[in-house]
């Protein structure tokens, strides 16, 4: 559950599926957000729905004199729905005086002012074993809060957010007590799916990225296509697998986890280096750089998918 950074009087449930999630919710308050595009269900109290209009959306239910009074009801937005009527809910809110909303849009409150789609994301997922939560924004200026409990994991991560000039906030806490496997790979887990939400349906970006990193006497080459189809190729021979206690072979653990949450085809090739610590900069570096390329929009694409089926 986060709050709504425009509106703090609404607060968002931030998950996949939202409809499996509406009977469990016994009270909305006056207006909560089940669920993130392209399928995002707003709740609202009765006090509530006497002020809304069609334009917000798709009753799921017709509506009574009953309604207004008794019970919550269900608006269901997809990102078509919103892309249709961008320009007419940004001039609405400016004529309400909602200049707020207008200016971030309708698709965090309404859309984006320049009608594209905010490229963002917040996942939080919770086991036994580790509590981790994720924030991803794409076009961001390389703003990196990173905090997983690993010094050099977070080092890594700090790299990927600087060089791709992601907004990148990831919060683990986990049983690095008994060992970091399970942070390390369950962070690749949340970050996989922080890029697939952020990605949306793909539209418009470049899709391929490909990128070589040097450091000193290292040299590593990273490629991505945000295909859909989950696949890693790590070919990384460590001289040393420790720095400090840390193991680097998990990263190949975080790797995996993150290709096959986020639905791309990664490819990283250590084309040779001496120095550990250089070996993964130079990884990250190179990731960060091809992420970059593969999320950029294309402007000739006219927001249409790059791919020959229509879809990713």
């Amino acid at each position: 559950m986060v709050a709504n950074q425009i509106a703090p009087e609404h607060l968002t449930l931030s998950v996949d599926e939202p409809f499996d999630y509406l009977e469990k919710i016994r009270h909305a308050g006056r207006s909560s957000w089940v669920g993130t595009l392209p399928h995002r269900l707003r709740i609202m109290s009765p006090a509530r729905i006497t002020s809304c209009r069609p334009e917000d959306g798709a009753f799921l239910s017709a509506l009574s004199v009953h309604d207004y009074i008794k019970v919550s009801n269900i608006v269901h937005y997809t990102r078509e729905e919103l892309s249709k009527r961008k320009d007419h809910l940004v001039r609405l809110a400016h004529i309400e005086g909602f200049d707020a909303h207008a200016e971030v849009g309708p698709e965090q409150v309404l859309m984006k002012k320049n009608g594209s789609a905010p490229r963002q994301s917040s996942i939080h997922r919770a086991t036994k074993e580790t509590d981790i939560l994720v924030e991803w924004t794409l076009d961001g200026s390389g703003q990196g809060k990173i905090d997983t409990g690993i010094r050099f994991f977070d080092h890594m991560l700090e790299l990927l957010s600087k060089h791709g000039f992601f907004d990148l906030t990831v919060q683990a806490k986990g049983d690095i007590d008994i060992d970091e496997h399970h942070t390390v790979e369950d962070v690749g887990i949340v970050m996989g799916k922080a890029l697939h939400q952020a990605l949306g349906e793909k539209a418009g970006i470049k899709r391929f990225g490909f990128a070589s990193a040097p450091l000193d006497e290292t040299l590593a080459q990273v490629t991505v296509d945000l295909s859909g189809r989950p696949y890693l190729v790590y070919n990384v021979n460590l001289p040393d697998r420790k720095i400090k206690a840390f193991d680097l072979g998990l990263f190949e653990d975080f790797f995996q986890a993150f290709v096959t949450h986020g639905g791309l085809n990664l490819h990283v090739n250590l084309m040779y280096g001496r120095n550990p610590h250089h070996i993964m900069e130079a990884i990250f570096k190179a990731l960060a750089k091809a992420l970059d390329q593969a999320t950029m929009l294309e402007e000739r694409l006219a927001g249409k998918v790059l791919s020959t089926k229509g879809m990713l």
